[in-house]
């Protein structure tokens, strides 16, 4: 399997688009439900930062709208293309009638390991933050004239955690289909 130019039939093509459409649209509904609660915890992540990121999707709608706009597009990509190299994996190494629950395997591994990650980057921001030692957030303190520092750095801290998790669960999901098709292709007779 060449990553950089695969050799797709024309005939698989269909279900691994599909796939990915999929997988675009759960990680865009993970990013709003995301961005909800950690809106909870720092406003000011989203007024300072990420409204200023993605200005053009200012509407004029009310803020936990534009909030969930810019979950759903910080996210739907990571689906996308997480599903498209599961959907890819699978649809050629793995018997059709084990496709679908390998891909849907291998993308709940994705989600369990971002939302565990995003634990992670909360628990190390809250413990990283503690008393005074938030010194390395000054720049941004400063910069974006921030009151509220701590809860700031928290939820960036849980936004870098979550992103680093979809990234490993991707590793261990297509981990999971390359053993899997190993197993099966043993397992013939």
């Amino acid at each position: 399997m060449n990553i950089l130019f695969p050799r797709i039939p024309l005939r698989k093509l269909p279900s691994i688009i599909a796939f990915a459409v999929l997988g675009a649209i759960i990680a865009g509904v993970y990013g709003i439900l995301h961005d909800q609660i950690t809106y909870s915890i720092s406003p000011e992540y989203f007024t300072r930062f990420k409204f200023l990121q993605f200005y053009y999707t200012n509407f004029g709608w009310p803020v936990r709208w534009h909030v969930a706009t810019i979950g759903f597009l910080a996210t739907w990509w990571v689906g996308l293309i997480a599903r498209w190299f599961l959907g890819r994996l699978a649809v050629e190494k793995l018997p059709q009638k084990e496709v679908l629950k390998a891909v849907l395997t291998g993308f709940a591994i994705i989600f369990a390991s971002a939302i565990l990650f995003g634990i992670c980057g909360w628990l190390f921001g809250v413990f990283s933050t503690q008393g005074n030692n938030i010194h390395s957030w000054d720049g941004w303190k400063n910069s974006a004239e921030l009151l509220n520092i701590r809860s700031f750095a928290i939820v960036g801290c849980i936004h870098n955690g979550s992103y680093l998790g979809g990234l490993a669960g991707l590793i261990l999901a297509l981990i999971y289909i390359s053993k899997k098709a190993r197993t099966d292709v043993q397992q013939q007779p």
